[in-house]
């Protein structure tokens, strides 16, 4: 097993946690927590915890709130406290502020949360370098944050940022349909080498065996062209391959076809979501680490890809794997019940905190 590169048991020591041993909640000591309430804000955002910065709302890290903010016990939040701000339009803010990070280093942010009935289900973080807006991301708060769950806390991955200026700040705001809540925020970094990739079907590490292929110009497809078999037996495929994957990684993979336009004018009444039936409603992917299968994933490509957007269109997760060859193999078949379409395949890097349950829970 790849040994994880930290430990959330040193980090939550060194933050001045204790436990005993068994199952019981880590809890700060009150000599630490008094140590740790007396440093300014940037002396503890200097403070090396292996490479992990670690940030409570009780901490001087949350260097900024604006406006009214109540505090509240909990002993499900990360330091048996939270704070909570009610319903407002964007002027109540609660900020998370990590200095000193490598410039151009990659990090990976993550909140966690208790919910609430009566929490927001928009509550919205933006993410700056320094102060340039890297990324906002929505969370319901309504439910717990999903994710890691390392000791008595979950956490949800807010995103994965490059950091320039040597900052990063995490921001929560009150413009929301609900009360939002502030607890904490971690902050991994990840090594240069977690990029990704993508893959188009006109790219060299593109192959096609079989017969029947027929490639389309098209200006909506990843670069204005798509490949186009009809339904058959599967013995007719399509593979794409992305090489210099760090091994050992989780990566979430990701596929993305032509879109599929409402009709309009004389057409006939727009459906939602709108279809292609000349499509593929099953179209099988099947995902390989190398030459090791690891699953198959049908996908309906009558309707719009819509997980995530980026490169300018909207892609459909397949799944997220564990990469150890280096090199990922996705191939798409015509074993459908329509045609199949071969545009291109994304791979995402996923922070790695798989493995901190097993430290925690010892």
């Amino acid at each position: 097993m790849r040994k994880p590169f930290w430990s959330w048991s040193n980090t939550l020591r060194r933050l001045g946690y204790t436990r005993r041993k068994g199952s019981t909640p880590w809890k700060r000591t009150k000599a630490r927590s008094m140590q740790m309430e007396q440093l300014e804000a940037r002396q503890l955002l200097a403070t090396d915890l292996g490479g992990v910065q670690f940030c409570d709302d009780l901490d001087a890290a949350l260097v900024a709130t604006e406006g009214s903010w109540e505090t509240t016990s909990d002993p499900a939040a990360l330091d048996g406290a939270l704070q909570y701000h009610e319903a407002g339009t964007g002027l109540n803010t609660a900020t998370w502020q990590f200095d000193n990070l490598q410039a151009g280093g990659r990090y990976a942010a993550l909140a966690t949360w208790v919910a609430q009935d009566e929490a927001a289900t928009d509550a919205l973080y933006t993410i700056r370098d320094g102060s340039q807006t890297e990324g906002t991301a929505f969370v319901n708060q309504q439910t717990p944050s999903m994710g890691t769950d390392p000791g008595e806390q979950s956490w949800q991955q807010l995103g994965i940022f490059t950091v320039d200026s040597g900052t990063l700040e995490v921001e929560l705001s009150d413009n929301a349909d609900g009360r939002v809540l502030a607890d904490a925020v971690v902050l991994l970094p990840l090594p240069a080498e977690r990029t990704g990739g993508t893959a188009d079907d006109g790219d060299v590490t593109f192959a096609q065996s079989g017969e029947g292929w027929t490639r389309l110009a098209d200006e909506d497809g990843y670069q204005k062209a798509v490949q186009l078999h009809q339904p058959g037996t599967g013995s007719n495929t399509a593979t794409w391959t992305i090489d210099g994957l760090q091994p050992g990684l989780k990566y979430q993979v990701l596929a993305t076809w032509t879109p599929v336009e409402t009709p309009e004018g004389g057409g006939s009444a727009p459906q939602n979501p709108p279809t292609t039936p000349d499509r593929a409603s099953n179209a099988p992917y099947t995902i390989l680490d190398g030459s090791n299968l690891l699953d198959t994933v049908r996908v309906n490509q009558q309707i719009s890809a819509d997980d995530r957007a980026g490169f300018d269109r909207s892609w459909e997760s397949l799944g997220v794997y564990t990469i150890d060859s280096g090199t990922l193999n996705v191939t798409l078949s015509d074993d459908a019940d329509g045609p199949v379409q071969a545009d291109a395949i994304w791979a995402i890097v996923v922070a790695d905190v798989t493995e901190a349950p097993a430290v925690i829970g010892e």
